[in-house]
């Protein structure tokens, strides 16, 4: 996900982790769109993650055939690991890697605050059932 799309999406939900007791009805429809909007991008997050993985993959098995074969140098094991995990191409998709699994444990833990608002507003539902009578 883009840098100004996550930011953008922090901010709606930071906005939205307070109750509003007047407008439950509104407010448990806006969570759950969220909570659905939530799992979507997760899911595309994830997705898009293991493609990075994939991508990350295939250039460090391309480098390290590379410098293990087209060198006439007798490079050991961890000099070509060394050498392949100092590659630029290679350091950024590995930045690209740690950036989206970022992204999905900050989208996670506003998962989990929504899924416990909506037990506080089921428990707001239940005391006002039990004030009325």
């Amino acid at each position: 996900m883009q840098i100004e799309k996550f930011k953008d999406l922090l901010s709606e939900l930071k906005n939205c982790s307070d109750i509003d007791i007047e407008n439950l009805d509104k407010d448990i429809m806006k969570t759950l769109s969220l909570y659905q909007n939530l799992i979507e991008i997760v899911s595309s997050e994830l997705y898009r993650l293991h493609k990075i993985d994939t991508k990350y993959e295939k250039i460090y098995q391309s480098l390290y055939h590379k410098y293990k074969t087209q060198y006439d140098y007798n490079l050991s094991v961890n000099e070509i690991k060394l050498y392949v995990e100092a590659d630029d191409k290679l350091s950024g998709i590995r930045a690209e890697k740690k950036l989206s699994e970022y992204q999905i444990s900050i989208i996670e833990k506003y998962i989990d605050m929504l899924k416990n608002k909506q037990f506080q507003i089921k428990n707001i539902i239940e005391w006002k059932k039990y004030q009325a009578g």
